[in-house]
């Protein structure tokens, strides 16, 4: 790659010293004013609302475009205009400095248009950017984008976080040629729909990080290749799934792709969870690979991959789980653990210390500590009071370090912390003693659902109420005396309840916000509500919503995903809450704090309790 040499060192800047223009009429041309003017820089300020894009944007050096930090700003692309939303302006020398951030961008794919002969990405994409030193992209959401959210042609210092990218022809993001990118917290969903595309592509450059979930991709969940040019120093952490191929590392005949270290979640893809092809000395290291059709790490290439190594990975119910073919060699399998597989491996040399646990078997997998990590800690159980020596135990951090007495997982003890913090008055170290005291018995408390790990001792309280919700029963009814409850349309009257316990709940609930406003309603002033959903430290930042449930059928926006329900049944995911919870539930009239647990260890400090309290 070769850049204009005045561009070849970072260039520093201190965004706070720009000066501020705000655009108050919504449109690009407004926008474009003010970037004209704007010869030593600036930040570009916009306003909440829509701005309607007819000729692409021409970012300038310096120059940061920030979208409203109150509500949404959102540039749309006008119908029938094949043009991208956003560009730099120097594609020969290469432009500096440009940030965009807080911005959502709508591009009418369904109204603009490719020309059958042109394979090049140079129309309706939300943003490209050529030849730029020092982009940073924050807080952006790219929908409906003929071709791709954001590509990077020769670009030098690229940071993305952030970002999420659902129905777009081509990729979420890409690259030719670009170095120094680190891509943190991207969300790339049904992708590749104009033709087959991988979610995430980046091809040739110089250290490369990409942390990333990828659903729905027509073709790779992520691609990593090397045609453009060298592809080297690479790590990669993703949770990808329902894509033709889950990560895939293809060398090319005239660039050589080498040296990447991958982890991550890689699940039920219609060929491959990681594909290795015509690369060398990639690592495959503490991966969860499972339920991918054909193969779970596939390493190929006619001139071969080598010098890989798989290892501490657990493959579980895929086609084959390891396999090397064609000229693939000098490739090392180790410490990993096989379940369930449809077929053996395929490996030309001797697979040493992997397992296998056998098929109708109730024998615990040999290498169980191998997978669960030998993490462990000392303490007391906030709910059940026994003190004892906690383990990891568990694939997944919140359901795992179980009481060996009660059962119950790190975060219902994190629930369990925040209710002592907020309601022991003799501090009482555990559920079972806060049961005990006085004024703690004289509350009205309120637990929807019919398992979990405090009920064994909130039960013995007078004024203690549990719930479900069954379809066939009228609400505020009784089944084997359990309350008839539906969360969005509560029976109970205003300023019922001191305390509302719930737990991994809100995520299988139809209309989440209207739930939070009943809890709200039937709490009483001064109360709270102290729960868990399916998150922890980092969090998404945005909600995304995977059913829309704006008509009276559900229409599923995304691959179905359930958990297991009370009774046993399948219980439907319907959101996955991201930062923006913090502000949404404020904005109900909630007081809202994120509570950590005392023990200050960094991996366990990852657990989050929701505290909200009426005011």
């Amino acid at each position: 790659m070769k850049y204009n040499n005045s561009l070849d060192n970072k260039p520093n800047i201190d965004w706070s010293k720009l000066t501020t223009q705000l655009v108050e009429e919504k449109n690009g041309n407004s926008i474009q004013a003010a970037i004209n003017t704007s010869v030593d820089g600036a930040v570009i300020q916009l306003l909440p609302g829509d701005y309607s894009i007819k000729t692409a944007l021409f970012i300038s050096n310096s120059i940061w475009l920030k979208g409203a930090e109150n509500g949404r700003t959102r540039l749309v692309l006008e119908p029938y205009s094949n043009c991208h939303i956003l560009t730099n302006l120097d594609y020969h020398s290469g432009n500096q400095n440009i940030k965009i951030s807080q911005i959502d961008f709508y591009g009418n794919a369904s109204t603009q248009q490719r020309l059958p002969e042109d394979k090049r990405l140079l129309t309706c994409n939300a943003m490209y950017f050529k030849k730029v030193i020092n982009i940073e992209l924050f807080d952006l959401q790219v929908d409906r984008i003929l071709h791709t959210g954001a590509h990077f042609n020769e670009c030098v210092q690229v940071r993305i976080r952030q970002f999420q990218s659902s129905t777009v022809g081509w990729s979420g993001i890409s690259t030719s040629g670009t170095s120094d990118i680190i891509i943190r917290d991207a969300y790339v969903y049904n992708s590749g729909l104009d033709k087959m595309h991988s979610g995430i592509h980046l091809d040739g450059g110089h250290g490369v990080y990409v942390e990333a979930k990828v659903e729905s991709a027509t073709g790779n969940g992520v691609m990593l290749d090397s045609n453009y040019a060298p592809l080297t120093n690479i790590v990669a952490n993703c949770i990808i799934s329902a894509c033709k191929r889950g990560l895939a590392l293809c060398g090319s005949g005239k660039h050589p792709l080498n040296s990447a270290y991958v982890t991550g979640h890689f699940h039920h893809n219609k060929e491959v969870g990681v594909l290795v092809s015509n690369a060398s000395h990639i690592s495959v290291i503490e991966a969860l690979i499972e339920n991918n059709a054909e193969y779970g790490v596939l390493l190929q290439g006619s001139t071969g991959s080598q010098y890989c190594n798989v290892s501490n990975c657990r493959l579980l119910k895929n086609g084959i789980p390891l396999a090397e073919i064609h000229q693939s060699k000098n490739n090392y399998f180790v410490l990993n653990h096989l379940e369930q597989n449809l077929h053996e491996p395929q490996v030309k040399n001797l697979l040493i210390f992997n397992s296998k646990t056998p098929q109708n078997s109730d024998e615990k997998p040999a290498l169980k500590k191998e997978y669960y990590p030998e993490h462990s800690y000392q303490d007391i159980c906030s709910i059940c009071g026994q003190q004892q020596t906690f383990f990891k135990n568990h694939q997944f951090l919140r359901e795992g370090y179980r009481c060996k007495n009660c059962k119950a997982s790190l975060r219902y003890r994190g629930q369990a912390e925040a209710i002592l913090q907020k309601f022991s008055k003799a501090r009482s170290t555990s559920i079972k003693h806060l049961c005990q005291e006085s004024d703690f018995q004289k509350l009205c408390i309120y637990e929807p659902g019919i398992t979990g790990a405090f009920r064994a001792y909130f039960k013995n309280l007078n004024n203690y109420h549990t719930s479900y919700y069954w379809e066939d029963v009228p609400l505020g009814n009784f089944r084997t005396g359990i309350h008839c409850q539906n969360l969005e349309n509560l029976t109970f009257l205003n300023e019922t309840f001191d305390l509302i316990v719930t737990s991994d709940i809100f995520e299988h609930v139809r209309h989440p916000w209207q739930a939070f406003k009943e809890v709200l309603r039937v709490l009483k002033s001064g109360g709270y509500h102290i729960f868990t959903i399916p998150v922890q430290d980092p969090m998404r930042h945005k909600t995304v919503y995977r059913v829309d449930t704006s008509g009276d059928r559900d229409i599923h926006l995304m691959e179905e995903r359930y958990h297991i329900a009370g009774d046993g049944d399948k219980s439907l995911v319907y959101t996955e809450f991201g930062k923006d919870i913090v502000a949404r539930l404020e904005a109900i009239g909630f007081e809202i704090e994120l509570l950590k647990l005392k023990n200050t260890d960094s991996e366990l400090q990852k657990i989050i309790t929701f505290v909200t309290r009426k005011v």
